[in-house]
């Protein structure tokens, strides 16, 4: 642990054969030092300190992050991000599950006999928001590869905990995060763009870059839009 009079600033520390010092800020705040088994530990309390501001100030941006998870506790009054948008829960037991949003409030209707069950609400709770998000990334999808002349074999949804989404062109395959379900439409048609121009140039190049800016000039301020959420 490295300290000044100030605040301590705490770190988990792993020793490796790597040459230099490197501090990371995980999402869940924690600082990570891995650091060369030659180095004393007073020299990379000295370090950690010497970067005391800019650990702080990741640590503060994280905190400023709008948290998606889908273990959300459904209950009344619960707030959900869906779209980009803050939007309070409303249960009202019903005959047959279904969910709706009506502006700020989804509501969702579920069997009477289910209300209290957590683990049966979240699951087709969870299950709706999906069907709802393909719908979304279907139509810009369609969108895009037709411009593109491109074509897809498959898209999937699934939980990822790093990446909104991944491309994988030797199968004309994509794999979108579910949880974009919860982000902005403009961030969602952003990310849909990103892995369909994977397809054309499968890295990061200057090409691949200038494929969609041709298509949404304003990318950057779509992809800006993400910085805010933090996947749980």
């Amino acid at each position: 642990m490295a300290n000044n009079t100030m605040q301590p600033i705490e770190y988990t520390l792993t020793r490796t054969s790597r040459k230099n010092v490197n501090i990371t800020v995980k999402n869940d705040g924690v600082i990570h030092v891995s650091a060369p088994k030659r180095v004393a530990l007073a020299d990379i309390n000295k370090i950690v300190l010497s970067k005391r501001e800019w650990i702080l100030n990741a640590q503060k941006n994280i905190k400023s992050k709008k948290i998606i998870k889908n273990d959300v506790l459904l209950r009344n009054n619960a707030s959900v991000y869906l779209y980009g948008t803050a939007r309070k829960l409303l249960i009202v037991p019903c005959m047959k599950n279904f969910v709706a949003i009506n502006g700020n409030t989804i509501v969702f209707y579920v069997k009477e006999e289910y209300s209290n069950d957590q683990k049966y609400k979240s699951s087709f709770f969870n299950k709706s928001l999906k069907i709802e998000l393909m719908k979304d990334i279907n139509k810009f999808a369609n969108k895009y590869l037709k411009l593109l002349n491109l074509s897809l074999n498959e898209i999937e949804l699934r939980a990822m905990k790093t990446r909104w989404g991944t491309c994988i062109p030797a199968k004309k395959k994509i794999l979108f995060n579910s949880k974009l379900v919860h982000c902005p439409y403009e961030a969602i048609e952003y990310v849909v763009l990103h892995e369909i121009a994977h397809l054309v140039h499968p890295n990061h190049s200057k090409a691949f870059y200038a494929l969609i800016e041709q298509y949404m000039p304003d990318w950057k301020e779509r992809k800006n839009l993400l910085q805010d959420y933090l996947i749980k």
